[in-house]
């Protein structure tokens, strides 16, 4: 009988049969475990002899071991090993959300419609109030700033809002143009050069720029310790900003949330944090909630996410027929989830549709409002109009219904005077979170 045992994560064994000479002097065939630590000579020769052989796709990454037992860099390998071990704990059964608290916030017209979240980076750490954005991956925090929002822009807020600056964090890092994350490397005149980076956002002529750097962000774990965590994460230090984010949306950042490497999900999923997941959850008053690994329920409808065409960064999904009332609209598209939209975008036909199906279950007079980006406004007093049932079914049979497709429209004394459904004719396909 073989008896086997468990490997730790920092040791590779080889097996190597011998004979051992036991009590009674009896030989019996055993099998002995040779163990090496991951880092040391003996385990890179067994790599590099597997590679050679064509045994593995060299996921190991030999080359970036440390070549000297005891350097530096050695026992860094060894700290963020422990951290993936630590991280593994975690990943089992929690999930992480921001130390400032598991709250987010809309502030309405005046701050882009957008839902921001406070975060903490650096050492000591500083404070960020950031827009939450699922259509692009990179998070920025204004930094060196050259052109940022100004004061009276970001003083709105009952909040205080900060500037990043990297000299003044003990945990700061450039990312150099050598880094496997730097996009721009090719326009670095020196690989030791700090990575720069340039992001385009759908908004009309609104950008950031910057340099990229590491720090730590400060998160809590909802397992019954209430463990804190530091998590090493790559953003920008947004030194340029335009459009929007001079203004009204993201005067304190931006939290990119999307399925690029570079995006926070993605970061503490490769730390072993959590799972490869996040959930949001906004209430009707501008409240909400995130947590990241949250697996969801078991009940919950599901639709799977389909590649990126490269015009869009966020989550696409596949849409198969919008249902309005009892009437079921068949057309088939690519549909982009976007927490960074207000409002949702439809392509000609299926905007056509949905609307005359819509417009055609209402009892109330439509009208024009030349100051709103909707064609399909109702005469309403008190908000009280019978609107039908709107859904959307995605690909896989997921039906999601929609809270509220309406959007009340109010005069100069606070008065509602119209309502209007919250559905424009585009050349792209989004649902923005007022669909939600």
């Amino acid at each position: 009988m073989i008896a086997t045992m468990p490997l730790l994560g920092a040791l590779l064994a080889t097996a190597l049969p011998t004979l051992w000479l036991e009590v009674m002097g009896e030989t019996k065939p055993t099998l002995q475990l040779k163990l090496f630590n991951k880092f040391s000579k003996e385990s890179q020769k067994f790599v590099k002899e597997r590679r050679n052989d064509n045994l593995t796709s060299d996921s190991s990454n030999i080359d970036s071991l440390p070549s000297t037992w005891g350097t530096p860099r050695f026992h860094e390998m060894l700290h963020r090993q422990d951290q993936r071990r630590l991280g593994a704990t975690l990943h089992s059964d929690s999930t992480l959300f921001f130390s400032s608290g598991n709250f987010t916030m809309n502030y309405g017209e005046d701050y882009g419609w957008l839902h921001y979240a406070v975060i903490n980076i650096g050492t000591p750490n500083v404070s960020f109030l950031v827009a939450l954005d699922t259509g692009s991956n990179l998070l920025w925090v204004p930094c060196e700033c050259r052109q940022c929002a100004s004061n009276s822009a970001r003083q709105q807020l009952d909040i205080p809002l900060n500037m990043y600056n990297p000299a003044a964090s003990n945990t700061s890092q450039h990312i150099s143009c050598s880094n496997s994350i730097c996009e721009s490397s090719e326009v670095c005149k020196d690989e030791n050069d700090n990575c720069i980076y340039n992001v385009r956002y759908i908004s009309a002529n609104t950008r950031t720029s910057g340099v990229l750097v590491e720090d730590i962000i400060y998160l809590s774990s909802s397992n019954d310790q209430n463990t804190s965590v530091k998590a090493r994460i790559v953003f920008g230090c947004g030194q340029v900003q335009s459009g929007n984010f001079l203004s009204s949306g993201a005067p304190d950042g931006l939290l990119g949330l999307g399925l690029g490497a570079i995006s926070l999900p993605n970061t503490l999923a490769k730390a072993g944090l959590v799972r490869d997941s996040f959930s949001m959850c906004f209430e009707s008053d501008g409240s909400g909630r995130i947590f990241f690994g949250d697996k969801g329920l078991a009940s919950q409808n599901t639709t799977p996410f389909l590649h990126s065409s490269g015009t869009h960064a966020g989550y696409i999904v596949g849409l198969e027929s919008m249902a309005v009332g009892s009437s079921n609209v068949q057309h088939q598209i690519d549909i982009v989830i976007d927490t960074g939209t207000s409002f949702t975008y439809l392509p000609r036909g299926l905007y056509s549709a949905v609307t005359t199906e819509f417009d055609k279950h209402i009892g109330q007079k439509r009208i024009n409002i030349s100051d709103v980006p909707w064609n399909f406004c109702y005469e309403s007093s008190d908000g009280d109009m019978q609107a039908p049932p709107v859904s959307m079914v995605f690909t896989g049979g997921g039906n999601f219904s929609v809270y509220n497709p309406l959007i009340g429209i109010y005069g100069a004394k606070g008065v509602m005077e119209a309502i209007c459904l919250t559905i424009i004719e585009s050349d792209v396909a989004i649902v923005g979170r007022k669909f939600c």
